[in-house]
């Protein structure tokens, strides 16, 4: 019919009911995952460099470096998750479980990059 139009209204998502999560989605979000950790792996050795060149002990400096590494990775993990599966990894025990994680990460980062 000429002069009418037509909307679509997208599906709401039902409370109670868990997304399935597609073996695309987990692959798409794996590999965004693994870019980024390689990433990190080569900005904690920066920052452990950048640590020695302040003077502080090349021990010290590794050991902050991997604790960086565990922060950045912490932090990516909890958000590709959450865009992989909002009904699932958006529920408190995950986002706690991560954050946790980062501010332990985080103070042991900052303590042991001082020595």
């Amino acid at each position: 019919m000429a002069g009418t139009a037509v909307t679509t209204v997208p599906p709401t998502p039902i409370e109670g009911v868990e997304s399935d999560t597609l073996p695309r989605d987990l692959a798409v979000g794996g590999g965004v995952l693994l870019v980024l950790v390689i990433a990190f792996f080569f900005a904690k050795g920066a920052y452990a460099n950048m640590l020695v060149g302040k003077r502080v002990a090349p021990s010290s400096a590794n050991a902050a470096g991997w604790w960086l590494f565990v922060l950045l990775t912490s932090l990516a993990t909890g958000g590709v998750l959450a865009i992989i599966d909002q009904a699932r990894f958006l529920t408190p025990i995950y986002i706690a479980s991560f954050l946790g994680v980062a501010l332990l990460a985080l103070i042991l980062m900052l303590v042991t990059g001082r020595r």
